[in-house]
């Protein structure tokens, strides 16, 4: 949408669409176009949790619905603000609604998995948490990082290759060598999401927020990891088990791949980017360890060795 406030408020008087004041709020913004009147050229326009019905002439060519082919993995994302609007629309996709779901109204994500089979999004939001999501309750973000900030890179070299391999910064095999290591941003750029990290030893490099966390954050729930880790990825046994149980499938692909093979369930590549994803119980077979697994819109059988409390 056009930026100019005083022009926005002057078309969109002068169009059969009508002025409400806190439509100002949302110039400059993009928006995503969710309904089209062709007898009076107006669309109805989502900003985050509002809805606007607008006058062509104050949108621009990026006030477009997204498909899931515009979202980048290791781009950031922001869901809709309102919570009631966040249930709303996820329960009416193919997704399913988590109660949980309510605390990150209004946060921001990172892009972890596309799925352009049903348009929709697996995203890192705070803490270890991941949702998969629809696209109408995304927006595109900004990263919440600034010049100066102390970040620590990811400690997992293989998906800090993969993230950055699958976003438009471009691999380079020396990057490995700042797996977990702590730097400072020295340039943001959010035209396209993307930081420059000062590693010191002369080392810096482009990278994207998805493989990044404050240092500071990092460092207060080193404790709390440590102590929690032996039960976090302790081995779950089928009779503590129940119908709608949240899991977490192991985080390492490979491992998850390993196991996974050697059991009698049978690999399928499109697992490996479930690696580290939290799922729901749908049921169980205690006949043979395996365990029917929801995540998001998917449902895998898994070995119950794959799995670890969430």
């Amino acid at each position: 949408m056009i930026a100019d406030a005083v022009a926005l408020q002057r078309v969109v008087e002068a169009s059969s669409v009508g002025w409400n004041a806190d439509t100002a709020a949302n110039a400059g913004w993009v928006g995503v176009v969710r309904t089209v009147d062709a007898s009076d050229n107006t669309l109805r326009v989502q900003f985050g949790s509002k809805f606007w019905w607008l006058p062509s002439t104050v949108l621009r060519p990026t006030d477009l619905p997204p498909t899931a082919s515009s979202f980048a993995v290791g781009g950031m994302v922001r869901l809709v603000a309102d919570a009631g609007e966040l249930q709303r629309l996820v329960e009416a996709s193919s997704v399913g609604w988590n109660e949980d779901m309510a605390n990150f109204a209004g946060e921001t994500g990172t892009v972890l998995v596309v799925d352009t089979s049903d348009d929709t999004v697996r995203v890192q939001m705070r803490g270890t948490t991941d949702w998969w999501l629809p696209l109408s309750v995304l927006q595109p973000g900004t990263t919440a990082f600034a010049t100066g900030d102390s970040v620590r890179c990811i400690d997992d070299a293989a998906e800090l290759q993969r993230l950055v391999e699958a976003s438009y910064v471009g691999w380079n095999a020396e990057m490995a060598a700042s797996t977990g290591a702590t730097g400072t941003i020295t340039r943001v750029d959010n035209s396209d999401d993307t930081i420059q990290v000062d590693f010191g030893n002369n080392t810096s490099w482009w990278l994207i927020p998805g493989v990044l966390r404050p240092a500071a954050a990092t460092s207060a729930t080193s404790a709390t990891s440590a102590s929690s880790s032996s039960s976090s990825s302790s081995p779950l046994a089928m009779s503590t088990l129940s119908v709608g149980d949240s899991v977490r499938l192991l985080r390492d692909s490979a491992e998850l791949q390993r196991l996974v093979e050697a059991s009698d369930v049978g690999w399928n590549t499109n697992m490996a980017a479930f690696a580290g994803s939290t799922g729901t119980v749908n049921r169980f077979d205690a006949s043979d360890n395996t365990v029917e697994l929801r995540i998001g819109s998917h449902t895998w059988w898994f070995p119950l060795n794959v799995l670890v409390r969430a």
